[in-house]
């Protein structure tokens, strides 16, 4: 029986898709999804087999890209080592790694963005033995988004200055979202309006217009009741808090932010009361 596409019956390829692979590496991406799927391991194909699925055409590809969420990736490791497939995080820059492979670009405020994505992408690394063909990979193009040359929007919006008007890097040191990443306390330096997000800083990307699709993609949400944002407030560790509380800070892909949310809560909450009480009351005419 012959697969439909939702783009139509022709499939560009498809036969190209067995001859420039070898059977073991075909048979090695297949044993993966098959395990995934068996144990109930959540996953999305991505890549050039979704393109092909898609579209009916095929892009030669050396590689099987899946998507899984962070909380289900040690589910993932324990069906693919069983497998026959080792597979560990690998510990290397990320976002030069992202770049150098083609994956990404960067922006002129060092964040990399991921073309279907924007910079909303977690970059994580992996090593694996799986049979995998090699490619001696050559970054084609540009390093830098095509949309950077001409805007300076994220130089104007930085609230502490670190992204130059002239010139390619940042003064990571000055950046907020190196600061509430950090148990450090904050500089005295540091402006406390500063604050706009529980970890990191949203200010240049909400105003890079290479994002401008991706700001309408449906939030995750997880709310907190008074009980367990006690628990936040705590900055402990994150195998000391209670399973529900973790849960909800892994679907927000905070939980290894545990130790410094707490405080980060405390100065957000402080810089958005600052900011409301200094804004004018509509209802006010004295105050227009």
């Amino acid at each position: 029986m012959r697969k439909i596409s939702r783009m139509g019956t022709d499939r560009v390829g498809e036969e190209a898709s067995r001859e420039k692979r070898t059977a073991g590496e075909l048979d090695a991406r297949a044993d993966a999804l098959r395990g995934l799927r068996d144990e109930q391991v959540p996953c999305l194909v991505a890549g050039a087999y979704a393109f092909f699925e898609y579209t009916g055409i095929f892009r030669d590809t050396k590689d099987l890209d899946l998507f899984v969420r962070a909380g289900d990736l040690e589910g993932a490791f324990r069906v693919l080592e069983p497998a026959g497939f080792r597979v560990a995080r690998a510990r290397t820059p990320l976002k030069l790694l992202a770049v150098r492979t083609g994956l990404a670009q960067y922006g002129r405020n060092n964040i990399t963005y991921v073309r279907g994505m924007g910079s909303f992408a977690d970059l994580n690394a992996f090593c694996t033995d799986a049979p995998l063909q090699a490619e001696d990979y050559r970054t084609k193009g540009s390093w830098r988004l095509s949309c950077c040359p001409p805007c300076r929007n994220c130089h104007h919006v930085c609230p502490t200055g670190c992204i130059p008007y002239d010139g390619k890097v940042i003064d990571a040191e000055r950046c907020l979202t190196y600061l509430n990443e950090h148990e450090e306390a904050f500089p005295q330096w540091l402006d406390a309006g500063s604050h706009n997000a529980l970890v990191g800083c949203m200010r240049c990307q909400e105003m890079c217009p290479a994002n401008r699709v991706y700001l309408r993609i449906p939030k995750v949400v997880a709310e907190f009741d008074h009980e367990e944002t006690a628990w936040v407030l705590r900055g402990l560790p994150a195998d000391q808090l209670p399973e529900g509380v973790r849960e909800k800070l892994r679907r927000l892909d905070m939980e290894g932010y545990s130790t410094v949310i707490g405080r980060n809560l405390q100065a957000l909450a402080a810089a958005e009361k600052n900011r409301s009480s200094t804004q004018p009351d509509p209802r006010d005419p004295s105050g227009l």
